[in-house]
């Protein structure tokens, strides 16, 4: 029973929208679980490097690993926006 009160999660959100905070606190939570959300392979090769108007920066280890990332971008968008972390990412950057 609820009894009036609103989920911490709830409660979370709309601080994080009254001070601004949900972008950075998007970025975290994909940081945090990048190993987690991409096959082992791949979160091995890149990093996220931030998070914008939803367009999603990425850093990979080397040139050769970039038309490989952006051939599989759409692979991408849709596992990270599956796991609901932050803000919809409509686009992938290579950086």
């Amino acid at each position: 029973m609820n009894h009036g009160f609103s989920s911490l999660k709830d409660q979370l959100g709309k601080l994080l929208k009254e001070y601004q905070l949900e972008q950075s606190y998007g970025e975290f939570e994909l940081r945090k679980n990048w190993n987690k959300l991409l096959p082992k392979q791949l979160a091995a090769i890149t990093s996220p490097e931030k998070l914008e108007m939803g367009v999603l920066y990425i850093r990979v280890t080397n040139d050769l690993w970039k038309n490989e990332i952006l051939a599989k971008q759409k692979e991408l968008l849709l596992m990270l926006n599956e796991a609901k972390l932050l803000n919809k990412i409509n686009l992938i950057k290579i950086v």
